[in-house]
This record gives structure tokens, sequence and C-alpha cells, in this order.
């Protein structure tokens, strides 16, 4: 996936965070301070940072987790959650307002806003997600695996999704209610003098009550257990125990809160530690040994949060897909790019940083990696290329995608597949490698000297110094039709099934699979500097400097934030999208537009044909060494004889010739 535009920024990924038992989030910058060039931002899919509190959180009252999402509701009455959101399970609506309750179901999230109407928000398969009109004013709700429940103001209680063992299924005794609770297909409800009620599944006894239970204070259900606190401060566990969830500890004592994951159970001690036991995979019932002064616990699949009396939220467990949540000491970057739930970043001193998904070592650089100018993310694998000209790979390697040809180079731009490489050679060739099944990686004979190239999912499309488009591969959308009346252009990037292209005249066209409104450009974006491709989305980084998206938004990848601010830089991975705020670095994307501020930065526009070179944004320091020479020698050298437009001629003859090595010549040496 592609990144381009101008500046220096701040990484800003957004996934619609605004924002259990058995559910990615926008790193939010909902700030008032100003934001720092070069620092980074970022939204849409976060798969599955759920064990990353965003940084800017506040004081919150409640927490919830789903199974791969938590979700807090600030002291302001504010919803916010994060983790992942392949449903939209973090998005919270943008009308929903103040709330007074949050819950959680595996994949869904519900809130009881101050007006006592209930909203929901995420996976809808069953109907978990449609509240009904006629609800009405709730106090109190509860989600399950794939059902949500609801306890009136008038006392009745509701219950709707999925009902395929009974747990939407209310039983006709159940009497007078102060709390619910759902598991993976069961359902709970404590009666307001103590007792509990247990319907829907009971495959490992968790809803058969125990005669002896007594008296409740609350319950909580895991996917397959229930967890109940006695009102004397006793814990009691029933149900599925193939993971020691229902065997309390013996030297537990009285509690005075408790929550169930999904196959976990946590307890707050009334001498205040917390205590977790079950399930323990990603360290989700490991606490902290720091935690201190905690008053209410939540537990998800494979993590658990607590609540301090001061309002701080703290989460444990999964970290597996934090790929959203920009680390906060990644300082100021150059490059980025976005993969299948994972980052890429090239900070300013040309340090490659990676975070999220990394179950293939994609965000783990090399450590022989020298300084680097850009980056490129394939689904599953990482390319760098530095400074000297060299391509670097890691990550998946199933296809031979990190496997970088021995024969080629040294080379000046990149890009990335799904499970595809390419790059471009010195003399403005491409090489392509990797998975080759729609012929994606066997570059044209007749392609020409290229300036950029990159990659879909079974496609890819160069841009030509000349400015032609060219695109190869899969075609079955039409993503590699290049319209006929399409003309020159400065700038390209590949989605998942569809090409985007910037016009000289700065306006983006875009083609190919069009399904969820990814290759229909609004009327409305006017002339751009930078644009990016998701899986089914786009993202355009206009003139002004303000960014625009458009395509799917099941995970808020089109959800641009409101303060977001001017951006330098767009990025793009397959559900999220990506934004470096701008600053004053000369064409930091090397997308070669000559944008006015850019120039006010010193770089020169030499050959005067608009658009900002590589050898002019470095005054002739090809390899971003900090110095003229050799290799930059070599660059105009391997260019000998080819007709302009092309970065090396420049003075601006037609051909790259004598006159631009005296250019390159007369600025021999360290650069000031």
């Amino acid at each position: 996936m592609a990144t381009s535009g101008q500046g220096v920024a701040e990484l800003h990924r957004w996934c619609g965070i605004t924002g259990s038992a058995v559910g990615a989030a926008l790193v939010t910058a909902a700030s008032a301070q100003t934001i720092p060039a070069g620092s980074a931002r970022a939204w849409g899919s976060n798969d599955i940072c759920q064990s990353i509190v965003p940084t800017n959180l506040g004081p919150c009252q409640s927490i919830a987790a789903g199974e791969n999402h938590t979700v807090a509701l600030r002291s302001d009455g504010l919803v916010r959650a994060w983790g992942r959101s392949q449903f939209g399970q973090c998005v919270p609506p943008s009308d929903l307002g103040p709330c007074t309750v949050i819950a959680c179901g595996t994949r869904h999230s519900l809130a009881i806003r101050v007006d006592g109407l209930v909203r929901a928000f995420g996976d809808n398969s069953s109907g978990q997600s449609t509240v009904s009109a006629t609800l009405g004013a709730c106090a109190a709700i509860a989600g399950g695996g794939a059902h949500s429940l609801a306890l009136r103001k008038d006392g009745n209680v509701r219950a709707w999704g999925l009902n395929s063992s009974g747990q939407c299924t209310i039983p006709s005794n159940i009497g007078l209610v102060g709390a619910l609770a759902g598991g993976a297909a069961h359902s709970l409800a404590l009666r307001i003098d103590g007792s509990v009620v247990a319907w829907g599944s009971d495959a490992s006894g968790q809803s058969s009550t125990p005669a002896n239970l007594g008296h409740c204070a609350w319950l909580c259900a895991g996917s397959a257990h229930t967890l109940a606190l006695r009102q004397d401060g006793e814990v009691r566990a029933f149900g599925d125990d193939s993971y020691g969830q229902c065997a309390i500890p013996s030297a537990l004592g009285p509690c005075s809160a408790i929550a169930a994951g999904g196959y976990h159970s946590l307890a707050l001690t009334t001498g205040g530690i917390v205590r977790a036991w079950g399930y323990n995979s990603n360290g989700q019932s490991t606490p902290p040994a720091e935690l201190a002064g905690v008053a209410s616990l939540a537990g998800g699949t494979l993590h658990s949060a607590s609540l301090a009396g001061d309002g701080a939220v703290q989460v444990w467990g999964s970290t597996t897909y934090s790929e959203s949540p920009v680390p906060t000491e990644l300082g100021v970057c150059t490059m980025i790019d976005g993969g299948s739930s994972f980052t890429l970043a090239v900070t300013e001193d040309g340090t490659v940083r990676a975070w999220g998904y990394n179950f293939f070592g994609q965000c783990v650089a090399p450590t022989d990696l020298v300084p680097c100018q850009r980056v490129a993310a394939g689904s599953e694998h990482s390319l760098a290329l530095t400074t000297t000209g060299l391509v670097f790979a890691w990550g998946r390697n199933d296809a031979g995608q990190c496997s970088v040809p021995t024969w080629a180079g040294p080379f000046t731009a990149i890009g990335a597949g799904t499970k595809h490489s390419l790059a471009v050679c010195l003399d403005g060739t491409v090489r392509g490698w990797g998975l080759d099944t729609n012929s994606q990686a066997t570059v044209p004979s007749d392609l020409g000297a290229c300036s950029r190239v990159d990659g879909g999912t079974i496609h890819s499309v160069s841009l030509r110094t000349d400015g032609v488009v060219r695109a190869w591969g899969g075609n079955a959308y039409g993503q590699c039709s290049v319209p006929a009346t399409l003309g020159a252009c400065v700038a390209i990037a590949a989605g998942g099934s569809h090409t985007i292209a910037i016009a000289a005249s700065r306006m983006v066209v875009a083609w190919g699979l069009n399904a969820d409104g990814q290759a229909t450009v609004p009327s409305s974006l006017g002339p751009c500097d930078g644009i990016a491709g998701g899986y089914r989305h786009t993202v355009a980084l206009r003139t002004d400097g303000s960014v625009r998206a458009f395509g799917r938004n099941t995970q808020g990848q089109c959800t641009v934030p409101t303060t977001l601010g001017a951006c330098g830089v767009v990025g793009a991975g397959e559900y999220n999208s990506l934004a470096l705020v701008a600053g004053s670095t000369p064409d930091c994307d090397e997308n070669e537009i000559a944008d006015p501020a850019q120039l006010a930065a010193g770089a020169h526009d030499d050959d005067l044909d608009g658009r900002l070179d590589l050898c002019e944004v470095a005054v002739g320091d090809f390899d971003l060494d900090g110095v003229v020479g050799g290799f930059d020698l070599a660059f105009v050298l391997s260019a000998w004889g080819l007709a302009a437009p092309h970065p090396c001629d420049l003075d601006d003859d037609g051909t790259v010739g004598g006159g631009d090595l005296t250019h390159i010549f007369s600025r021999w040496g360290a650069l000031p």
C-alpha cells in the first residue's frame, strides 16, 4: 500500500476510536494542545490493541471488555473504545452523546445514554446490535456472545440477538431484577433479593445455579462459566472449568469486585489485591504488580482491565495486534506505510520503526539495517530502502516476497503488494518478486523507465518518468485498465483491487473494484498532493493539507479525526489510515511534487518541470547521505542519454548528459 504527500508529520492513525466477558480503536489525538510536526497519528482497524490504553483517555467511571476490545466510560460521560474493531465495535455512533452505563458482548458494544435509551454498535450478524425502537428507557445492559440484554426502568428484562440455546428467552419467573450478565450462549439475572436466575446453554453447567449459592451482590459471565460474588464477599464459580477458571484460589478471602474473561476469572479482595486465575496464554491472568487503588475489573478473552478509584485505567494481556496506538516515543517521522494490522515508519534519522501484528516477524527490522529513506508494507511482510540504495525485506516469505533479487540494484523506490514486492533500479527499470499467480511480479518488457511503483492484492502499478501510468497483473475488476484519457500523472497508489493516480492537474482519478465506493472520487475532493490505497478504501491529501478518505468504513478507516489538522503525508493499511502532520522537510515522502511550501523550505525545481525530482530536493544527493559523491555520480551515468523529463536532466536540455555531470561536480562534497 502506498503513501504519499508532503512534509513531515506526526504519525496519526485512525479507526474511529472515540473508543466483557465474551471485540481497533483510534489512537485519538483529540487534544487541545498543539500537535508537533513529525509526530504520528493513526485511525482505522486497530486489530487488536485492546491492551494498550490510549494516552489521552482521561479519568473514567467504568470499563468493559469484549473478546478483543475494551470500552471505557469517561467521567464526563463520553464513551471511548479501543482494540479490534473489525465490526465497528470500537466506533461509537457520532451522535451517541454522554452515557451512564456501558457493556460489551463478544464483538459488539452497548451503552445507555443519559436519557435512558440504549445504543449498540459492532457485530450485528445475529441482530445483537439492532436495538428495538420500543425498548424504552433502561437501567442496565449486558452483552453476550451474539446477544444483548437490557433491564428496562419499569423492571422488565428484554433480550435480542442469537437465541440458539434459548439465551434470549426470558424465564417467566425471572422476578424483580437488579443486574444482568451475558456469556457466549447463556444469560444471567441478579434479582434484587440477591438470588440468581440463569438460562440458555447449560452444556458446561454454566446455567445450573448451585442450590447453596446464597444471596449475591454481583455476578458475571465468561464464555461458558459463571462467576458470582456473594453478599458476604465469598466468590463462587460454576460451569466450564477446562482452564481452571472455576477453581477459586483457596486463600482468596473476601472480595469486593469480580469479573469474568472468556476463560479466566478475576477478583478484587477487600484488601485491594487483584487476583486472577484460569487461562493465561497472554498474561491475562497475571495482574501487574504495580496495580494499586483498584475499584473495579473487566475481563476479555485474552486481556484484563482494571479501573482505579482516581479514574485511571490499566489493561494487561494480549497486545498481539497493537498497530494503531502510535508508540509515544516514536518521534518525528518522514515516511509511513501500513500492512495487515501493522505499521512501518521512518524516523528523521533514518531509523525504521514497526509495531502491530508480528506473527511473521514483520515488525522486527534487521539489526544491520542502515539508515533508510523509504518503507513499504505488504500484507505480512516489510520492505525498506536504505539511503545507499539497498533493499531489505523481512516478515512472511511463503511466496518469496522477502527474497530480494541479488541481480539488481541499487534501487531508488520500492512498493509492496499483498504477497509480492517491487523496486525501481537506478536506470528506472522495475524489478518484481514474490507471488506471481496473476503475473503481478512479472514486469512488462516494454514498461520503460519508472520513478514509482506500488502493489495491490494481485496487481502492480508504476509511474513512468514521463508521467505515464502502467498497471499489470490481475484485472478482474479493471484495476489494471488505466483510463485512456488519464494523461501524465505525478503520483500513484494501489489499493486491494483498485488503483489511484494524481493527474498533472492534481485531480485524483481511481479505477477498479468499487464495491464500497473506494474508486468513486468525491466531486468535492479538489486538487491533491498525496494518495494512498487500503484494501477497500482510499485516502487523499488535499493541497491545503486536509485529509479525505472514502470507501469502506467498517472500522472507521474513512472517519478522519476532526482534530487532525494540516498534514504532509498520508498512508493506508488494509483497514486503517495514516497521516503525518505537516512539517517543513522538503518533499519528505519523495513524491516529486513541487509544492510551494517545499520550494520555500529550500528545494529547487532545477529542470522547471513543476515537480521536485529527488536530486533537486536533496540538491544532487540521490542517496540522501548528506554528501554529493560517487553514488550520485553513478545515478547520472546510469541514466546517460535518457530523454527528459528525467530527474537527472538537471540542465534542462532535454537529455541526461555532460551538462548534468557538470551540475553534479559543481555540488560535490558535503551539503550545507
